[in-house]
């Protein structure tokens, strides 16, 4: 979600929402490895353990602290990239028998298409209408990364989208508005990309409002409970809910060249 032009409430004064390093290092994500942020991952991992029964391969792009591996199975063979070295650092901490780069997004795209590695599927958890330059901060383009995905989907393969949206008690700012709203952002993101939608669903993050609140730093896009509601807005609120979509691009459909 797109920083606030001041900290909002619980935020530190001394924390800059820019600074991605420091970011990982606090617990301003701690929320994304609660219980109740499971359901976000739920529909995702449902759909590709039935798509793929005798296993997969998982290529996870923006993978922060590596989150998805919580929820994806032993034998899935897996790749995590992400731009911030920290996070990255801390990935291989955690997880030292998995496979970790730290690269652009872009860049890495690129460099596994060259080299003709592809995967069954590709996660796109939270990256898209978030994804920015790590030097320059300006907003990448979604539709180019989408496409350069083409280029690293395995035949038969998938590309799973994983779109967090925030809600809140705001008559105009609810859940199915919100959801609404995100999934004709979705939808408009999707229209000139070619692919065949093959599973969607929304989920609510049941509770996490409540873990958000007890950290000791708020992530930007967050109102706490009971704060003023005039703060809400398409990016601020106080619940969030996820849209997964899965979608086969039409070159996944076609035999690749070797």
């Amino acid at each position: 979600m797109s920083a606030t032009s001041t900290p909002p409430v619980g935020l530190e004064a001394h924390f800059d929402p820019h600074d991605i390093q420091q970011e990982w290092t606090s617990d301003f994500y701690a929320y994304f490895e609660a219980p109740e942020n499971a359901s976000r991952y739920t529909p995702a991992i449902q759909f590709l353990e039935t798509q793929f029964q005798s296993g997969y391969s998982v290529l996870d792009l923006a993978c922060g602290s590596g989150t998805l591996l919580h929820h994806l199975p032993s034998g899935c063979r897996y790749l995590g990239i992400d731009h911030c070295e920290g996070v990255i650092a801390r990935c291989r901490q955690t997880y030292p028998h998995r496979n970790f780069a730290c690269q652009d997004v872009r860049a890495a795209l690129l460099a596994l298409a060259t080299k003709r590695q592809s995967f069954d599927a590709v996660v796109l958890s939270g990256l898209l209408f978030n994804s920015v330059d790590r030097h320059t901060q300006i907003k990448l383009d979604d539709l180019k990364i989408l496409q350069a995905c083409e280029g690293v989907v395995a035949p038969g393969g998938t590309i799973v989208l994983v779109v967090p949206f925030v809600f809140s008690d705001h008559p105009d700012y609810g859940l199915m508005a919100q959801a609404e709203w995100k999934l004709q952002s979705i939808d408009r993101l999707l229209h000139p990309f070619g692919s065949i939608r093959l599973f969607q669903a929304m989920t609510v993050q049941i509770g996490l409002e409540r873990r958000i609140a007890e950290q000791a730093i708020f992530p930007d896009w967050f109102i706490a409970p009971g704060g003023a509601l005039d703060q809400a807005s398409h990016w601020h609120g106080t619940f969030m809910g996820t849209w997964t979509i899965i979608l086969e691009p039409e070159t996944a459909s076609m035999p690749k060249l070797h």
